[in-house]
């Protein structure tokens, strides 16, 4: 994915892109911490390393997005916040997905543009924790009672995407790609008849999309 330069590499340069396959790699939820820890200390290297006419830049990316799967269709809403620097993108980003049971997903999103020119191709990765947007299901049945609970899990997403520039630094974007998400349920039954405990029944669902977006970058 990198652009072919004469001579050695810039030792910065070669620490930013080792440290971006780390962060590529680490596809499981418990090293969520450590794709978020890498992609600010990502930041804070293309900061001091960048020379004074190759600037960092804000960058926000807000999408809207139609999930398709096994599940059925689905809307979605992200927004990816973070810098741009030369043709890497490095942002956090959250939003609202309505496929499948509704959840909030916090991730850590890295993307590489293969030109400068105004129609830019690029490649993205993110990875990162989905939080359950339900509430829990508590009901009665006889003397006893059901109560569910929503746990957060993993999600990630990988594609490919097209990004056409305009004046003032705003882009038009749309991308098409691989979508996963996770929700782990937990639900505790109790009989309500003394001498007989609690039951607690474990549930995940695990959903694979196509993930269809479309919006602006600034």
């Amino acid at each position: 994915m990198g652009i072919a330069t004469s001579g050695q590499e810039p030792s910065s340069q070669r620490l930013l892109h080792f440290l971006i396959l780390l962060a590529l790699i680490s596809f499981k939820m418990k090293h969520l911490l450590s794709i978020i820890s890498a992609s600010f200390f990502l930041l804070h290297v293309a900061a001091q390393s960048s020379p004074s006419k190759e600037k960092v830049h804000f960058s926000s990316i807000n999408t809207l997005g139609i999930m398709a799967g096994g599940s059925g269709e689905g809307m979605a809403m992200q927004t990816i916040n973070g810098v741009r620097y030369k043709n890497w993108n490095f942002g956090i980003g959250t939003g609202i997905d309505w496929y499948g049971i509704r959840s909030i997903p916090l991730i850590a999103d890295v993307r590489r543009s293969f030109t400068n020119k105004k129609y830019k191709p690029f490649v993205y990765t993110n990875a990162g924790a989905n939080f359950p947007w339900a509430t829990g299901d508590n009901y009665s049945i006889g003397f006893g009672s059901i109560e569910t609970n929503y746990k957060p899990a993993f999600c990630g997403e990988f594609g490919l995407g097209y990004k056409v520039s305009f004046k003032n630094q705003t882009a038009f974007v749309m991308s098409a790609g691989f979508s996963y998400k996770e929700i782990r349920v937990e639900q505790i039954s109790s009989t309500g008849i003394p001498g007989f405990g609690k039951t607690t029944s474990s549930f995940e669902y695990y959903y694979r999309r196509i993930a269809v977006r479309m919006g602006v970058n600034f």
